[in-house]
């Protein structure tokens, strides 16, 4: 082989697009409860638990990881979820979960 091509925009299961990509990783766990009945310390402590899985999966220590929280919020008897993103004040420790 004389010559190699590689495309401009790579797909993402191209040999480079897998080299040079960010490894990512989901985890979600259902927690149904009305937002008038929301316990932030059991809020917490759910988004601690996979926070502790991902980083027990990867083997990284927490700085060198990005955690990103979304909810999936619907009104009493609608059909579907709509992904709603949120911080936490102190993403360390999640103390300030709100």
């Amino acid at each position: 082989m004389t010559r190699v091509l590689f495309p401009p925009a790579a797909g993402v299961f191209s040999a480079v697009g897998l080299l040079l990509a960010e490894i990512e990783l989901s985890e979600s766990q259902a927690f149904l409860v009305g937002t008038d009945t929301l316990d932030a310390g059991a809020a917490r402590a759910v988004l601690e638990r996979l926070e502790i899985q991902l980083l027990t999966l990867l083997a990284y220590r927490r700085e060198a990881v990005r955690f990103r929280y979304v909810a999936d919020m619907r009104f009493r008897g609608q059909a579907y979820e709509l992904p709603i993103a949120f911080m936490t004040n102190n993403s360390k420790n999640l103390r300030g979960c709100v």
